[in-house]
């Protein structure tokens, strides 16, 4: 693996560093003016492109020097891997606890990688599959390559450049990660934002530097991988594998802490790494190199790469700036990287909060779902509400209003703040509301890499609408305030508001929606001139589709797999068949049964993330429970096979087959039950299929005699899996319960075909081999 990475670095820098060398020669922001297209120009200031045009020759000239004396220099390059192998001695001394410390490192390093690299780099944020799927796909290529040399630099390297890629980014110009998912320019049928406009020299820019940060994201895993799957194989089957589900399930407990508490990814890459450097702290070389370059790492981390505080919720990144505006002082807050709103006295500007105002003027109760840093409970308390209940997901938003906002609105009587998802909040809450106001809530954001349910969809779909209306008062007013970038956008929120209010919504610039109590709104007419010319009736499109819970994909025109997701799994896939080819793992070892359970498991706690999601909220805390309680099941399965002899995997099949079945019971059925029906009912039909999985996967774990194989082609067909949920797309959250169910038949088929004998005799033969391990110096 180490030779072939190194032939195709090697071309890729000398690639890389001609092209460099030619950016410096050149007037670089009048090439893209001229030649990219003015739209390729409006993602970079002249500044940063004059800046990035200065020192790309020196770049260059530092990469083609780097690449020629290490091409020269092999022995000195394999000399430099053997400096951070992992010795045999630092694993098997006491195997049990390294598998159990490199499971902790392992999933906790997953789902902060894949976190940071959403938040940072943005186009992983949109097609979160990515990052997921590099991470499977490093694990399983690791497995794969268990009985080759594990070096600690193949985890430390790819961490220390992607964090000089995203610290040092506004000096990369027009190779900047950050602005990928501006350059593979969307289709008309999907939104997100910072997209505009590209050509294909622009794409082919964008897609390489996708294709670069999916590499370095996927290579941390190659050594994990390696060492979980040679450790299961040399101990006994199901108990090493209970250990390596329970060391996963203190890693995800112990990123539910880091959430808590704030922490920055100084301490998110740190705990995972440190945990590595232990295994190895009896070869000083090993340990002394990488602390250095754990050393370095934090030193780039710590770089000041943005102005203004940066904090880190359980959520998203939030950088805090001071600013000087016309009406004094204010606060500007980004979130990952995006403008998200100011904190500020809005009685000078901010005409949209005081919309809801103009058509209930002294409101008794109101409700704010999405109430940020305090702009909307502000005004509100301005226009003489007695008791304001401002909800908002995010306990560091709340806190900065609490501290910073000039009118201290979250310090009145008459506001309760509450932290909670706001449709969480709409099932528990209590009594009637005169107002109620949905703030801007168009955060894409997701809520994990395990489901491509965002943080706001399930806020606007038709039921979620209806559990608002419960919350009327007969001579109630909803102001719906959203961004709506594209018509069929706001023809969509206007379709779904007319279906549950009878009655179509009337649009009021700038973006929000208005229906409620006709009465009111013709009051609010006649009184006000200006609001009669800033309104009229929403966009219309007959052929949108509205938002439900089973289907809540807001951003998305019509039922259909996005084109450009069609374009990120045709890459996934040439990227893993390189990868695979490069490595000399041949796709004809791929065990399908294996592979089957592995891709219908993914899509499984896919469906098990948003539907409780849904039933209980969005949040950090119900996502941290939700995959627990799968690792937990996995945990039972496993002591189940260890204690009762099964002949045949038949029956469970049959009753995996049913309880996936079982899966697709309506959500209103379980939402009409409380809370701790809801729950229990829930949990029931949830954990009744991975209860069965669980047991086919250790069973068939059990009896084989190729465990890495196995391990491989499990985490490959996760990966499959990964690629099949834009499916969902099309066939809405409950449909793929029968994708779940046919990829469950073809590994129960794949289980019953008959195995030569002679592949039988080969099998055991090779079970009987010595790893073959090259010695350590």
């Amino acid at each position: 693996m180490g030779r072939w990475l190194g032939r195709v670095g090697l071309w890729l820098a000398l690639a890389i560093g001609v092209g460099l060398i030619a950016v410096g020669m050149i007037d670089l922001h009048s090439f893209l003016e001229r030649y990219v297209g003015y739209g390729g120009t409006m993602t970079y200031n002249p500044q940063t492109i004059a800046r990035f045009s200065r020192i790309a020759p020196f770049l260059g000239l530092f990469l083609i020097a780097a690449a020629i004396w290490l091409r020269r220099s092999q022995a000195l390059l394999q000399r430099l891997v053997s400096l951070f192998e992992i010795p045999n001695a630092a694993l098997f001394a006491h195997p049990m606890r390294a598998l159990f410390l490199v499971s902790i490192a392992g999933l906790f390093l997953e789902v902060v990688l894949i976190r940071w690299i959403s938040v940072e780099i943005r186009v992983f944020a949109y097609f979160k599959n990515l990052a997921l799927l590099a991470c499977f796909f490093g694990f399983g290529l690791g497995a794969a390559l268990s009985r080759r040399r594990i070096s600690l630099l193949w985890l430390l390297a790819p961490l220390l450049v992607l964090a000089v890629f995203v610290q040092f980014d506004a000096f990369l110009g027009p190779f900047s990660l950050r602005r990928a998912a501006a350059l593979i320019a969307p289709q008309r049928d999907l939104i997100y934002w910072g997209a505009f406009a590209t050509n294909s020299l622009l794409h082919v820019l964008g897609f390489s530097l996708i294709a670069l940060t999916f590499l370095l994201v996927l290579l941390p895993f190659i050594p994990v991988g390696q060492i979980v799957a040679r450790l299961i194989s040399q101990g006994k089957p199901i108990p090493s594998y209970s250990v390596n589900i329970a060391g996963s399930l203190i890693g995800v407990w112990l990123y539910a802490v880091v959430s808590f508490l704030w922490l920055p990814p100084l301490v998110w890459f740190g705990l995972p790494v440190l945990i590595m450097l232990y295994l190895v702290r009896s070869k000083a070389q090993a340990f002394w190199g990488g602390l250095g370059l754990v050393a370095l790492l934090a030193a780039v981390l710590l770089y000041p790469s943005q102005q203004g505080k940066t904090f880190w919720s359980p959520y998203q990144k939030l950088v805090l700036t001071p600013r000087m505006g016309e009406a004094g002082h204010f606060y500007h807050i980004d979130v990952n990287n995006t403008f998200y709103q100011t904190i500020e006295d809005t009685r000078q500007r901010m005409v949209h909060h005081r919309i809801p105002y103009q058509f209930v003027p002294e409101p008794q109760r109101v409700l704010i779902v999405g109430a940020g840093a305090g702009n909307d409970a502000a005004e509100a308390v301005r226009f003489g509400a007695q008791s304001v209940d401002a909800v908002d997901i995010d306990p560091v938003i709340l806190s900065l209003g609490r501290k910073l906002h000039p009118e201290h609105p979250y310090q009145s009587e008459h506001v309760t703040t509450i932290l909670d998802d706001a449709r969480a909040y709409f099932k528990k809450a209590q009594g009637t509301y005169d107002l109620i106001v949905f703030a801007r809530l168009d955060s894409h954001t997701l809520l994990s890499g395990y489901t491509n349910v965002r943080l706001d969809h399930y806020v606007y779909t038709r039921e979620s609408l209806k559990e608002a209306k419960r919350l009327f008062k007969p001579e109630g007013v909803l102001v719906l305030s959203f961004v709506s970038m594209e018509p069929w956008l706001q023809a969509r929120l206007a379709k779904t508001l007319e279906s549950v209010f009878g009655q179509e919504p009337l649009y009021v610039d700038p973006f929000s929606l208005v229906v409620g109590s006709q009465q009111r709104i013709r009051q609010a007419l006649a009184r006000n001139p200006d609001l009669v010319e800033r309104s009229s009736a929403p966009a219309s499109d007959a052929s949108v589709r509205m938002a439900t819970d089973d289907w809540p994909y807001l951003y998305l025109k019509e039922p259909k797999v996005p084109s450009l997701h069609w374009w990120m799994s045709l890459f996934v896939v040439a990227v893993v068949l390189l990868l695979l080819r490069g490595t000399g793992v041949a796709v004809k070892s791929i065990n399908p049964h294996f592979f089957f359970l592995g891709a219908a498991f993914l899509l499984l706690q896919f469906q098990g993330v948003s539907r409780f999601a849904l039933l209980f909220g969005t949040t950090w805390f119900v996502n941290t429970v939700v995959i627990s309680a799968f690792l937990i099941m996995i945990l039972a399965a496993n002591w189940y096979v260890q204690r009762r002899p099964i002949v045949s995997l038949t029956p469970y099949y049959i009753g995996l087959l049913a309880s996936v079945l079982l899966v697709l019971i309506p959500q209103q059925i379980l939402l009409s039950l409380s809370p701790v029906w809801r729950g229990l009912v829930a949990g029931l039909l949830q954990s009744t299929p991975v209860f069965c999985a669980g047991i086919i996967f250790a069973t068939s774990l059990r009896s084989t005699s190729d465990i890495p194989g196995a391990l491989a082609s499990n985490l490959l067909g996760a990966v499959f899996g990964g690629l099949l949920e834009s499916l969902s797309y099309v066939t809405g959250i409950n449909g793929l319960g029968w994708v779940v169910m046919a990829l469950y038949g073809l590994s129960w088929l794949a289980l019953r075909r008959k195995v030569p004998q002679s592949s039988l005799a080969a099998q055991k033969e090779e079970a009987k081999e010595t790893l073959e391990i090259a010695p350590v110096s």
